[in-house]
């Protein structure tokens, strides 16, 4: 069904089809000094690549990891996004004719990238409806949009779950599974009938039905619309793979191996003296093909060589040239396909029109408008947690206030500095609270508008304006909360209703100028760290110049201009004007002079006038910037040289030990200077196995039953009963849903009572099991987290010295696992393939007991995946029980599998060795298959996907079903799987009676000890430490939030005078200090998030204790922030006028350091306790908002109660110290009069703003409560991630099963032969 029916489009523009013909394509990243521009290193990706993509054909694209598949499909989609400047040469014709560049293929094309941003609130439905009617003028009609989008759902499979939200990885709700969402992105291209379709990776994380109910939907498109469909694709089975019309074949370095029709590539390498064996997948033998994996036999033909290439023919080194000479024989073989491009050109000779309007929305801009802003309202209501918490932080703030400045009356001090307090708050702290949820959520939504502007889904304008509609009503009613609760606790004046009105009206116009600040900042910036570091420092900027903290009498000349620009001064001063302006208080004291005081008239013209049009120019600078300077969807990495600056003897070492080497396959790579080097691909996976006393754990689950304890109760295993032998691998296969991933959690002890009901046992060795199982079984998930900042070989390393194992394994792991390529290469430049096998290395080095590994060949090709289940298996013979999933494994590593477990929804369908269990169906249920090329791990998953949805037609599967359909049904194979598991005779004496074959008993497990905090700690250090200095962008961000603030101090206070005015701003300005506690939450929920997500992982696989990696977080934190404080300190003090003795400098920039450590354990005590960091910033902007107004500088609260809470908060005591330290012994005149009464000492200063001066308490107290509060995050992080199961390791069952699994457990048929 591909009549493209949701993409109705002109007769003229439907037919037409575009050819692109590649010639001599090369690209390549230079790295180049930010100071002196100098290369420091060139990364060639791609290599004269040579190609034609035609219309109405299916063209794949394949070749090993770090191949360039996807980088070419980056330069065709103008979507090149990597580090380092891109250099591409070469030409790109489009129906035969010049387009004028590269860019140019971008016009007709769509692209689906690996990994699409997805409105994550949104249901799959909604998604699709969504962006039809912002894109397809039909959809207009809610009937047609209804038709339309059903039957896009209906063709890409998405019906089951259609009703289900994308969902994200922290998101509650249901989510789609990683197959879903790339259906769900194809689908929003396809809505735009691209002539061009460029696909990534379609497949990936499918199982073989679903991989080919894709591909087959993709090859129908492009046969029936003429389509120009291309796609890489890693590891498709034989049937996928016969669906490609072209292949396009790459091999390491981004050279050309193939290109011509994909059903003569067998005899094409053939001809080469590569034989493809008799009932292998092609796919899989041309990978091994390009990865030296496939030695060459005599070739049956000899193809002409390009001239130049004298050792052509020769017979030496047979296997180190095999590589190279498949890219060179291309030259010739090129010319074979000379005719058949010429014919392609010909039928293509249609030149293009100039633009390809058809490609971008032709729905009206106000009708994008509309539906967007439906769409980003839906959204907004549905992410309650952050909108949510943003309101609460306005009320819980509001509250706060109001009760600290409880009923101020009219007379004294109350008027002329506490609700002027009051004021200066209402125009600061809100604001800014804005802005850092501003910038946070913005630089959350604005990745899915990157994507869906690249796919030129709607017209950008629309959707800014549209999400500035949205947004409106909670950046209306929050604020009209907080202000209303502020303004009537706090007793402001009410002789006119006006009053409170305006005072309202203003504050939201506050707020909404920091919202189009955080805009900006985001425009600028979609990093959340440097966006908060642009934002923190034109917010204090701006807030300085309010007229509040520093009068205008003594703002320097040169930047008193700055004060126009400050929409929080406007604000001031139109509050202080609604407050003060004609009104009369207690004792004759007027406000209009009180306004005299801080320099404003009794006019609001000129305020109203300056507010709205800094309003104005803010959104429109956002606007701007979002609308006119697109941001790259997605930054993808690319691995870069190997270490540099070996030497020349060096060289012709490694050369050596390389020749000699007769384990490994050696290819020699010949450079265009005439230059070699040689490429190593080692063959022995043995020598992982250490010497020693091997550590067999023989696994057993009895009875299992899972049951989530969410809303839907759903049961995700049902009464599955299992073994896994030690000595080898056993792999779990099973289609999506079918409980694979949660039966290695079962097994794990991964599974918080909190989350799950869980009943049965597991047992090792014939013990069971129960307790924590941290030490004994290692789990490596889907994601594993790893450190960007750290090369493969130090992550290893570090993984290795953190286990207590020899360092020296770390280099054969790398050789095994084929990473000496990338071995010097940073973990945030590896290739997601790259990634997977460092994590897996990161496990395998540690050598543990029992392995669990989900899906650990996702992301890899296949000689990668031979390779790394060799590797596993050499490791499992040794010392450990090794448990994978694996999704789709190619044949030859299919068979090699001795122990096979089948499940099926959520219930054990096979167990037993793998090459019975196609038999087994056969004979159980008269299933066989109706191909010969289709393998049998195809076959099971097909067999096992049509149990779980029997509605689906017989047609849409690749196996003869001899059975009736309702025998087929879900009750006879329940009944017939929970009962019949293989067909073999031989028991595990073990399971019994926990005895070998000669009757020794085997040990009980037991948890291996973690590093003690003093052996793990310095560890973690320099391993933090090293990440650290690889990321300069984050200690630049964190230098310069402290420096930034510290210049701007520098311009608003220089050098203070010593008369009336100065008191003033020197309290002020010891006030402003406390402002740095905010830099120390950005700083940690920047950084912090991301450690904490690598510690849980490592900590659960018992790799060091919670105190050793808080010990370390803080041992590199603390020094840091010391450092940053003292030079905050000696800038301070000098630019300001401060004490300039040495003893000042250091106890100020001590007491700083205290401040912003103080701001890093409030940020990881909420980051603790929330894994959503939005929420977490809404309710740590409170803490620390509430907890610096109540240092004492603005006044004391009036209730006792509140009065009490003030004297556990540090920034209490900071405050008197500061004052201690800077203002005691000081001498003012009484120039400039602000006060009732002339101040001249620094005594009465400290009387006059009520501070208490007891420097050794005050100094003992902040030490003691900083102390305090960093034991209550080490706490928080020890015990709440333990209570919501984040780190739960631990065997709970509700049920526990203690008897031993026998005969009427498992059935006579479950006996299972191993060897």
């Amino acid at each position: 069904r591909v009549d493209m029916a949701y993409s109705r489009v002109s007769d003229e523009d439907k037919n037409i089809s575009v050819g692109v013909q590649v010639k001599d394509l090369s690209l390549s990243f230079v790295h180049r000094s930010p100071l002196t521009y100098q290369v420091l290193s060139e990364a060639q990706v791609l290599r004269n690549v040579n190609a034609t993509l035609s219309p109405g054909k299916l063209t794949a694209v394949m070749g090993a990891s770090g191949s360039g598949k996807t980088s070419l499909l980056d330069i065709l989609a103008s979507r090149l996004t990597r580090s380092g400047t891109p250099v591409i040469t070469g030409e790109v014709l489009l129906n035969g004719y010049a387009c004028g560049g590269v860019s140019k293929v971008s016009e007709w094309s769509a692209y689906v990238t690996q990994e699409d941003e997805l409105p994550i609130e949104l249901t799959v439905r909604e998604t699709l409806t969504y962006a039809a009617r912002v894109k397809v003028p039909e959809a207009s009609d809610p009937t047609t949009a209804q038709q339309i989008v059903s039957k896009l759902i209906d063709d890409l499979g998405l019906i089951d779950c259609a009703d289900n939200r994308i969902g994200g990885e922290n998101s509650e709700s249901q989510r789609i599974s990683g197959g879903e969402r790339r259906r769900v992105s194809i689908g929003l291209q396809l809505l735009g009938n691209p002539s061009i379709l460029l696909l990534d990776e379609p497949s990936s994380g499918l199982d073989s039905t679903s991989a080919h109910t894709i591909i087959t939907y993709l090859h129908e498109l492009a046969k029936k619309q003429n389509k120009t469909v291309v796609c890489s694709i890693h590891q498709p089975s034989a049937n996928t793979f016969a669906l490609f019309d072209h292949l396009v074949l790459l091999s390491k370095g981004g050279r050309m191996a193939y290109e011509g029709p994909a059903n003569e590539a067998v005899e094409h390498f053939a001809n080469l003296g590569f034989e493809c064996p008799k009932g292998v997948n092609p796919a899989d033998f041309f990978l091994d093909v390009t990865t030296g994996g496939i030695a060459r036999k005599q070739r049956k033909s000899k193809i002409t060589r390009s001239p130049g290439d004298e050792k052509y023919g020769e017979e030496a080194m047979k296997i180190s040239t095999d590589l190279l000479e498949v890219s060179r024989d291309f030259a010739g073989f090129f010319e074979k396909f000379a005719m058949d491009k010429k014919t392609d050109k010909e039928s293509k000779s249609v030149k293009l029109p100039e633009k390809a309007p058809r490609l971008t929305s032709r729905v009206s801009v106000l009708r994008q408008i509309w539906v967007l802003t439906e769409r980003e309202t839906l959204i907004t209501w549905r992410n309650k947690a952050t909108a949510l918490g943003f309101i609460m932080q306005s009320i819980i703030f509001a509250l706060v206030l109001g009760c600290f400045f409880y009923r101020l009356s009219d007379s004294g001090s109350d008027v002329t500095i506490s609700k002027r307090s009051v004021l200066y708050l209402a125009t600061s702290n809100q604001p800014y609270m804005a802005l850092v949820y501003g910038v946070y959520t913005a630089c959350q939504d604005f990745k899915v508008f990157d994507q869906e502007r690249a796919d030129k889904l709607y017209s950008p304008p629309a959707y800014v304006i549209a999400h500035f509609l949205a947004l409106l009503p909670v950046n209306i009613v929050a604020p009209v909360i907080y202000y209303v609760i502020l303004y009537f606790m706090t007793g402001l004046r009410t002789d006119e209703a006006w009053h409170p009105i305006f005072f309202v009206l203003i504050g939201v116009v506050l707020q909404n100028s920091s919202i189009a600040l955080a805009w900006v900042c985001a425009g600028l910036n979609r990093a959340f760290d440097g966006a908060s570091l642009i934002g923190n420092f034109i917010f204090t900027f701006t807030v300085f110049g309010g007229g509040f903290i520093v009068s205008y009498k003594t703002i320097p000349v040169w930047i008193g201009w700055w004060r126009y620009l400050s929409f929080q001064g406007w604000g001031f001063q139109l509050l202080a004007i609604n407050e003060y302006g004609g009104n009369t208080y207690d004792n004759g004291l007027k406000g209009d002079d009180i306004l005299s005081g801080l320099s404003f008239s009794n006019d609001m013209s000129n305020a109203l006038l300056g507010l709205f049009l800094l309003y104005g120019c803010l959104q429109t600078l956002a606007f701007t910037l979002l609308i006119f300077f697109p941001h790259p969807p997605r930054e993808r990495a690319f691995a870069v040289p190997a270490k540099a600056g070996s030497s020349r003897e060096a060289e012709e070492e490694k050369k050596e030990e390389m020749e000699e080497d007769y384990t490994s396959l050696v290819i020699r790579d010949r450079k265009s200077d005439g230059s070699e080097s040689l490429i190593q691909i080692s063959r022995d996976t043995e020598r992982l196995i250490s010497d020693g006393e091997s550590k067999s754990t023989h696994v057993s689950v009895n009875n299992v039953t899972l049951v989530a304890k969410n809303k839907t109760k759903a049961t995700i295993l049902e009464n599955v009963s299992c073994s896994f032998p030690a000595g080898d691998v056993s792999v779990i296969l099973g289609p999506s849903g079918s409980g694979k991933t949660s039966l290695l959690n079962v097994i794990a002890g991964r599974c918080a009572p909190s989350q799950f009901n869980l009943s049965g046992g597991i047992k090792m060795n014939g013990h069971n099991m129960e307790g924590s199982s941290r030490g004994m079984v290692s789990f490596m998930k889907q994601q594993p987290s790893l450190l960007n900042g750290l090369t493969v070989m130090e992550t290893l390393s570090f993984a290795a010295e953190l286990s207590g194992k020899p360092k020296e394994n770390v280099k054969s792991i790398i050789s095994d696992l084929g990473l000496e390529d990338c071995a010097y290469t940073l973990i945030a430049l590896c290739s997601g393939g790259q990634r997977r096998r460092v994590a897996i290395g990161t496990y395998l080095v540690s050598e543990p007991r029992i392995l669990l590994l989900d899906e650990p060949t996702t992301g890899l090709d296949a000689s990668s995946s031979v390779w790394l289940v060799s590797a596993l298996r050499a490791v499992a013979k040794k010392h450990a029980t090794v448990i994978a999933t694996i999704h789709q494994p190619r044949p030859e590593l299919y068979r090699e599998f001795s122990h096979l477990i089948l499940l099926a929804r959520g219930q054990l369908a096979y167990e037993g060795r793998a090459p019975d269990a196609k038999q087994y169906f056969t004979d159980s249920f008269g299933l066989s298959p109706s191909n010969p090329g289709v393998s049998d791990p195809e076959f099971l998953l097909d067999v096992l996907a049509k149990a779980t949805k029997i509605e689906q037609s017989n047609k849409d599967t690749k196996y003869q079903d001899t059975t009736d359909e309702k025998e087929f049904g879900a009750k006879k194979l329940g009944t017939a799987w929970s009962c019949k598991h293989g067909s073999n005779n031989l028991t595990y004496s073990w399971i019994q009676d926990n005895t070998d074959s000669e009757g020794k008993k085997y040990s009980r497990p037991q948890a291996e000890e973690m590093f003690g905090v003093f052996r793990a700690s310095p560890i973690l250090v320099r391993r933090a430490l090293i990440n650290l200095k690889r990321q300069p962008n984050m200690i630049f961000n964190r230098l310069m939030q402290v420096v930034s603030f510290g210049i701007i101090l520098l311009i608003y206070f220089w050098r203070l005078s010593k008369d009336q005015v100065g008191i003033s701003n020197l309290m002020n300005c010891l006030w402003e200090v406390h402002a740095l506690v905010f830099v120390g939450m950005l700083n940690c929920t920047a950084t912090f998030p991301f450690e904490r997500d690598v510690f849980y992982r490592e900590r659960a696989d018992g790799r060091y204790s919670t105190t050793a990696f808080f010990t370390s977080y803080c041992a590199l934190e603390l020094p840091f922030g010391f450092l940053f404080s003292l030079c905050f300190g000696v800038m301070v003090t000098y630019a300001v006028g401060l004490k300039e003795d040495a003893g000042s400098i250091l106890l100020f920039s001590f007491v700083v350091s205290l401040i912003v450590a103080f701001g890093e354990s409030v940020g990881i005590i909420y980051c603790a306790i929330f894994r959503e960091v939005g929420f977490a910033l809404s309710l740590i902007s409170v803490n620390l908002g509430i907890l610096q107004i109540s240092n004492g500088f603005l006044g004391k609260p009036v209730w006792p109660t509140i009065a009490a809470i003030v004297h556990i908060n540090p920034l209490k005591y900071s405050g008197e110290l500061l004052v201690h330290v800077e203002v005691k012994g000081l001498h003012f005149s009484c120039d400039h009069p602000i006060f009732e009464q002339c101040i001249e000492t620094g005594d009465e200063v400290r009387q006059k703003y009520g501070i208490e001066d007891e420097f050794y308490t005050s100094l003992a107290l902040l030490i003691g409560l900083s102390i305090a509060f960093r034991i209550i995050a080490y706490l928080c992080l020890l015990f709440l991630p333990r209570l919501k199961g984040s780190l739960h390791s631990k065997w709970e069952f509700s049920t526990p099963e203690v008897t031993a699994i026998n005969d009427d457990t498992l059935g006579k048929s479950a006996r299972i032969a191993h060897g």
